[in-house]
Protein backbone atom coordinates (compact mmCIF):
# COMPACT_ATOMS: atom_id res chain seq x y z
CA UNK A 1 0.00 0.00 0.00
CA UNK A 2 2.93 2.20 0.48
CA UNK A 3 3.64 2.32 -3.19
CA UNK A 4 0.15 3.50 -3.98
CA UNK A 5 0.35 6.23 -1.32
CA UNK A 6 3.71 7.42 -2.68
CA UNK A 7 2.32 7.31 -6.21
CA UNK A 8 -0.78 9.36 -5.18
CA UNK A 9 1.37 11.95 -3.37
CA UNK A 10 3.77 12.22 -6.31
CA UNK A 11 0.87 12.53 -8.74
CA UNK A 12 -0.72 15.29 -6.61
CA UNK A 13 2.57 17.21 -6.55
CA UNK A 14 2.95 16.82 -10.28
CA UNK A 15 -0.61 18.07 -10.91
CA UNK A 16 -0.01 21.11 -8.63
CA UNK A 17 3.23 21.89 -10.48
CA UNK A 18 1.55 21.65 -13.89
CA UNK A 19 -1.36 23.86 -12.81
CA UNK A 20 1.06 26.42 -11.38
CA UNK A 21 2.98 26.47 -14.65
CA UNK A 22 -0.22 26.86 -16.66
CA UNK A 23 -1.37 29.82 -14.48
CA UNK A 24 2.00 31.54 -14.87
CA UNK A 25 1.91 31.13 -18.65
CA UNK A 26 -1.55 32.70 -19.09
CA UNK A 27 -1.43 36.39 -19.79
CA UNK A 28 -3.23 38.54 -17.24
CA UNK A 29 -6.48 40.00 -18.54
CA UNK A 30 -5.83 43.45 -19.92
CA UNK A 31 -7.43 46.27 -17.92
CA UNK A 32 -9.23 48.84 -19.92
CA UNK A 33 -7.41 52.14 -19.49
CA UNK A 34 -9.61 55.23 -19.29
CA UNK A 35 -8.68 58.76 -18.71
CA UNK A 36 -9.03 59.65 -15.02
CA UNK A 37 -11.24 62.59 -16.04
CA UNK A 38 -13.96 60.63 -17.84
CA UNK A 39 -16.12 59.81 -14.81
CA UNK A 40 -15.83 63.26 -13.15
CA UNK A 41 -16.50 64.90 -16.53
CA UNK A 42 -19.64 62.86 -17.12
CA UNK A 43 -20.86 63.53 -13.58
CA UNK A 44 -20.24 67.27 -14.00
CA UNK A 45 -22.23 67.34 -17.24
CA UNK A 46 -25.14 65.44 -15.65
CA UNK A 47 -25.05 67.72 -12.57
CA UNK A 48 -25.05 70.87 -14.71
CA UNK A 49 -27.96 69.55 -16.77
CA UNK A 50 -30.05 68.67 -13.70
CA UNK A 51 -29.24 72.00 -12.04
CA UNK A 52 -30.12 73.96 -15.17
CA UNK A 53 -33.38 72.07 -15.58
CA UNK A 54 -34.36 72.73 -11.95
CA UNK A 55 -33.52 76.41 -12.21
CA UNK A 56 -35.60 76.68 -15.37
CA UNK A 57 -38.52 74.93 -13.67
CA UNK A 58 -38.28 77.19 -10.62
CA UNK A 59 -38.21 80.31 -12.75
CA UNK A 60 -41.13 79.16 -14.86
CA UNK A 61 -43.21 78.16 -11.84
CA UNK A 62 -42.42 81.02 -9.47
CA UNK A 63 -45.62 82.92 -8.77
CA UNK A 64 -45.58 86.67 -8.76
CA UNK A 65 -47.06 88.37 -5.73
CA UNK A 66 -49.94 90.72 -6.26
CA UNK A 67 -49.42 94.27 -4.95
CA UNK A 68 -51.65 93.44 -1.95
CA UNK A 69 -49.68 90.28 -1.16
CA UNK A 70 -46.37 92.13 -1.53
CA UNK A 71 -47.59 94.87 0.82
CA UNK A 72 -48.70 92.26 3.37
CA UNK A 73 -45.33 90.50 3.08
CA UNK A 74 -43.60 93.83 3.72
CA UNK A 75 -45.91 94.36 6.69
CA UNK A 76 -44.98 91.00 8.16
CA UNK A 77 -41.27 91.81 7.71
CA UNK A 78 -41.76 95.17 9.46
CA UNK A 79 -43.73 93.40 12.21
CA UNK A 80 -40.92 90.87 12.80
CA UNK A 81 -38.35 93.66 12.97
CA UNK A 82 -40.57 95.66 15.34
CA UNK A 83 -40.95 92.71 17.69
CA UNK A 84 -37.20 92.10 17.66
CA UNK A 85 -36.51 95.75 18.46
CA UNK A 86 -39.15 95.76 21.25
CA UNK A 87 -37.50 92.67 22.77
CA UNK A 88 -34.12 94.38 22.59
CA UNK A 89 -35.57 97.50 24.25
CA UNK A 90 -37.09 95.38 27.05
CA UNK A 91 -33.70 93.76 27.67
CA UNK A 92 -31.48 96.85 27.41
CA UNK A 93 -33.78 99.70 28.42
CA UNK A 94 -33.10 101.76 25.30
CA UNK A 95 -33.61 101.59 21.54
CA UNK A 96 -30.77 100.08 19.49
CA UNK A 97 -28.72 102.16 17.09
CA UNK A 98 -29.48 99.87 14.13
CA UNK A 99 -31.16 96.59 13.21
CA UNK A 100 -27.84 94.76 13.18
CA UNK A 101 -27.68 95.25 16.97
CA UNK A 102 -30.80 93.10 17.37
CA UNK A 103 -29.52 90.42 15.01
CA UNK A 104 -31.53 91.34 11.94
CA UNK A 105 -29.82 91.83 8.62
CA UNK A 106 -32.88 92.95 6.67
CA UNK A 107 -31.44 95.19 4.00
CA UNK A 108 -34.96 95.94 2.76
CA UNK A 109 -35.80 97.87 5.93
CA UNK A 110 -34.90 101.37 7.02
CA UNK A 111 -34.66 101.82 10.77
CA UNK A 112 -34.77 105.28 12.33
CA UNK A 113 -34.24 105.56 16.09
CA UNK A 114 -35.51 108.66 17.84
CA UNK A 115 -35.68 110.01 21.37
CA UNK A 116 -39.23 108.73 21.85
CA UNK A 117 -38.84 105.41 20.06
CA UNK A 118 -38.19 104.31 16.53
CA UNK A 119 -39.75 103.75 13.14
CA UNK A 120 -39.21 100.95 10.66
CA UNK A 121 -39.99 101.36 6.97
CA UNK A 122 -39.92 98.78 4.20
CA UNK A 123 -38.13 100.22 1.20
CA UNK A 124 -38.88 97.61 -1.43
CA UNK A 125 -42.47 98.13 -2.58
CA UNK A 126 -44.07 100.90 -4.62
CA UNK A 127 -45.87 102.09 -1.49
CA UNK A 128 -43.49 101.77 1.48
CA UNK A 129 -44.85 100.18 4.66
CA UNK A 130 -44.02 102.16 7.79
CA UNK A 131 -44.54 101.45 11.47
CA UNK A 132 -43.82 103.97 14.20
CA UNK A 133 -43.45 102.86 17.82
CA UNK A 134 -46.24 105.25 18.83
CA UNK A 135 -48.73 103.15 16.81
CA UNK A 136 -50.15 100.03 18.44
CA UNK A 137 -48.85 96.92 16.73
CA UNK A 138 -52.39 95.47 16.49
CA UNK A 139 -53.55 98.57 14.62
CA UNK A 140 -50.57 98.27 12.28
CA UNK A 141 -51.33 94.61 11.55
CA UNK A 142 -55.01 95.37 10.93
CA UNK A 143 -53.97 98.15 8.55
CA UNK A 144 -51.73 95.67 6.70
CA UNK A 145 -54.56 93.16 6.43
CA UNK A 146 -52.71 90.61 8.55
CA UNK A 147 -54.55 91.05 11.83
CA UNK A 148 -53.69 88.95 14.86
CA UNK A 149 -56.59 86.80 16.10
CA UNK A 150 -57.47 89.06 19.05
CA UNK A 151 -57.34 92.34 17.12
CA UNK A 152 -60.50 94.08 16.01
CA UNK A 153 -60.70 93.93 12.25
CA UNK A 154 -62.20 96.63 10.10
CA UNK A 155 -64.99 95.55 7.81
CA UNK A 156 -63.91 93.23 5.00
CA UNK A 157 -60.63 92.04 6.54
CA UNK A 158 -60.74 88.58 8.04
Amino acid sequence: MRDSENFAAAAGELIDEVQSTIRDDEPAPARERRSPWVLPGVLAIVFAGVLGWNLWLLQAASPRLSPTEARRADGVMVFVATQAVEGWVAEHGRVPENLDAVGLGFTELRYAPSAGGFSITSSQGEAPVRHDRSERIDDFMVRMGVAPPDAESPEGIR
